[in-house]
């Protein structure tokens, strides 16, 4: 199933590393060829700038392995931890397939965060 434009709802745990991995595939289930893709995405509590809590590209805190289609994400704890117990925001996963071209949204929705289970 192809990714694009999916409303997904990420689950955060307070303090600890976050990962997410996502597979984009074509209408027919085959992976799609990430090669000379790019990527970054954003994490924030609401609109504004002020509001950003992280931005992950490919230098920091995005990888892919392209044949497979796959994207990781990743948020480390040092940003995970400041964040508060049941805060909420947006977020989004961008994309371009040359550096000429503009980044378009490829999947974006929602997180949350649980708190941690064990302090």
């Amino acid at each position: 199933m192809s990714l694009a434009k999916r409303n997904i709802l990420l689950k955060i745990e307070r303090g600890a590393v976050f990962t997410q991995v996502f597979y984009w595939k074509d209408k027919y289930r085959e992976p799609i060829n990430l090669t000379g893709f790019e990527f970054k995405s954003q994490f924030r509590r609401n609109f504004g700038d002020e509001n950003v809590i992280c931005t992950l590209t490919m230098d920091d805190g995005i990888t892919t392995v392209p044949l497979e289609g796959k994207i990781e994400i990743l948020i480390n704890s040092d940003i995970t931890s400041t964040l508060v117990n049941y805060d909420s925001g947006m977020w989004s996963l961008e994309y371009r397939n040359h550096p000429s071209n503009a980044f378009k949204t490829l999947i974006s929705g929602r997180w949350i965060v649980e708190p941690e289970v064990t302090e």
